[in-house]
């Protein structure tokens, strides 16, 4: 009986936006091709919003707001800010973005979108970010602080890497957009 050999020169090392992309499965736990992809990458931005680590949030009532804002495109809103430090300075992620190792599942969204946009508040600073995919078009830049604390993050799927039968299923569904509230305990 032959054994495989598995050394070090199988090993291929990839960033994680292009495991994304070539591995979607793993992350939306369905393939590009699947009716329901979008959708299911939807849900994953959500459940990471819902669930975060305990040490990402503190005890209290998470507010997170989804609105589906076109074909392929939904926003999410929450009021933690754990892209930036005590003082409000950015502490950057996934190749000097706003968003970091601790939003791998908005990360992964990001990894299929065409273009993201980040924004994030806290103490009176405030800062929002353009991205194409998980790759940042420039540093994050300061804008005027919304009152209190929160991320938004916009995404555009990138629609033209699907299948038909997945963009037909999106674009066809009848959404209602309401607040997602849990206890993170």
């Amino acid at each position: 009986m032959a054994v495989d050999k598995y050394s070090a020169a199988d090993i291929q090392i990839v960033e994680f936006d292009d495991h994304v992309r070539t591995h979607p499965q793993m992350y939306f736990q369905v393939g590009r091709n699947g009716p329901d992809f979008a959708t299911r990458v939807l849900g994953n931005v959500l459940g990471h919003a819902l669930h975060p680590a305990a040490r990402l949030a503190a005890a209290h009532t998470l507010q997170i707001d989804a609105e589906i804002t076109g074909d392929f495109a939904f926003a999410v809103h929450e009021d933690r800010a754990d892209a930036l430090d005590e003082q409000g300075n950015p502490e950057l992620g996934y190749f000097g973005s706003l968003l970091r190792s601790e939003r791998w599942g908005s990360a992964a969204a990001g990894a299929v979108s065409s273009r993201v946009v980040v924004e994030v508040w806290r103490n009176g600073h405030a800062f929002r970010q353009e991205l194409v995919g998980l790759r940042p078009l420039s540093e994050p830049r300061k804008i005027d602080p919304p009152a209190g604390r929160g991320t938004r993050i916009a995404f555009e799927l990138d629609a033209s890497t699907w299948s038909t039968a997945t963009r037909s299923h999106w674009t066809s569904q009848s959404w209602t957009c309401t607040v997602g509230t849990a206890t993170n305990p």
